[in-house]
């Protein structure tokens, strides 16, 4: 897994997070129930994955005005540029 271009502490890239960065930026915005099938084992794995994501500077999440609602996520700018920077299209040309 190649290191992200710009500094963070207190989390590491794994394997899966430019999929995962992938299909959020696909989707808009996301909660972990939606995609936990998809690349986790449980949606208590799924939370600890979008914190660690979010650590890495790759999501945002959004106010909520319950904390029993589920979180709101969706991918940064940086992150953006990320998957871009990863896709098989742009490194094709």
């Amino acid at each position: 897994m190649k290191a992200l271009p710009w500094r963070v502490s207190g989390a590491r890239p794994q394997p899966r997070d430019r999929d995962v960065s992938y299909v959020v930026g696909r989707m808009g915005v996301v909660t972990p129930y939606d995609l936990w099938p998809l690349f986790w084992g449980s949606i208590h794995t799924a939370r600890f994955g979008f914190r660690r994501l979010l650590k890495l500077g790759l999501l945002r999440t959004f106010e909520r005005g319950d904390p029993s609602h589920p979180a709101w996520y969706s991918l940064t700018q940086q992150g953006a540029a990320w998957v871009a920077e990863g896709s098989p299209a742009h490194s094709s040309t």
